[in-house]
């Protein structure tokens, strides 16, 4: 995967023809957008929340169209509308619109496709999104503030006023909840050697393992460059032990390859729990931290 430049528009391009995707790459790359090419629809699903396409590019075939399925699936996982272009084996109007349709999409282009036309279209969507966007979420908005920009998970500030809500919900009509504090293994050294951007992808990839490991109702937060927190609510002490083994044996199995280095996401897991631990907000945050200093302790990232 082409390193994350949160600056440069993204493409996600999926079709078959090796052929087609390799058109596709050149012509998007050289008008300025960072590109991904995948030849299955099934594989993007792993990568989505780390590339976080802003245009989709998706080959759909008659009669079964088995790629409309994936685009609902892909298009529940983003937090922010993203454009489904789907790209037809035939200019045929009635296949159009059962794309559209089937897979809410926002357009169609028959094959063969015209590169300039592919280029404009990307374009023209790209700012409709953005314009969309300042109307619905300007910058100086308060949402602003509650999303960490990197990996999209909510920030420390966000964070807090979740475990303060919860907090008060138990305290009210009773039951427990627990919070885990997670920190990464070697960021420093990863950023000190290879850079911010190898330490970013650390991060990245680490809050995707976390929002896929995690349950609906869950919340995770980035709470720090190296740290993520994560509120389980109604989850009391007593299963918390279990919860932070499983979760590290996700990141023990994680893997991700950087300029063909394999990178393990190391993790430390400290955990607390209310009612067994009395206080606030920042208090049982903390808490889970300060547990950290006697994690499971999960090997420091190998780069091999």
């Amino acid at each position: 995967m082409p390193p994350h430049d949160t600056h440069t528009p993204r493409v996600l391009v999926v079709d078959e023809s090796e052929a087609s995707r390799t058109q596709l790459g050149e012509a998007l790359r050289e008008a300025g957008f960072q590109t991904l090419a995948l030849s299955n629809a099934e594989a993007a699903l792993p990568l989505w929340p780390l590339f976080r396409p802003q245009v989709v590019l998706m080959a759909a075939h008659a009669p079964g169209f088995a790629s409309a399925a994936v685009a609902r699936r892909l298009q529940s996982l983003s937090r922010d509308a993203v454009p489904f272009v789907y790209l037809l084996d035939a200019p045929d109007p009635e296949l159009r619109v059962q794309m559209l349709e089937k897979g809410h999409g926002v357009d169609g282009l028959g094959k063969p496709l015209e590169m300039r036309e592919v280029v404009a279209r990307v374009r023209g969507l790209l700012r409709f999104r953005e314009g969309v966007r300042r109307t619905v979420r300007p910058a100086d908005d308060e949402i602003s503030g509650l999303r960490d920009r990197l990996t999209d998970t909510w920030t420390r500030r966000a964070t807090t006023a979740f475990v303060r809500q919860e907090l008060i919900r138990c305290e009210r009509h009773g039951g427990g909840f627990g919070v885990l504090g997670i920190e990464l293994q070697g960021f420093r050294h990863l950023r000190r050697t290879f850079g911010r951007g190898m330490s970013d992808r650390l991060v990245l990839y680490a809050s995707a393992v976390l929002l896929q490991s995690c349950r609906e109702a869950d919340v995770v937060g980035r709470v720090g460059d190296d740290r993520f927190a994560v509120l389980l609510p109604s989850t009391p002490q007593a299963p918390l032990s279990s919860v932070r083994s499983r979760l590290a044996e996700r990141f023990e199995r994680a893997r991700f390859q950087v300029d063909g280095r394999v990178v393990r996401t190391a993790v430390s897991i400290g955990c607390s729990a209310f009612p067994d631990l009395q206080g606030n907000a920042r208090r049982l945050l903390a808490a889970a931290f300060t547990a950290v200093a006697q994690p499971e302790l999960v090997p420091t990232p190998v780069l091999s």
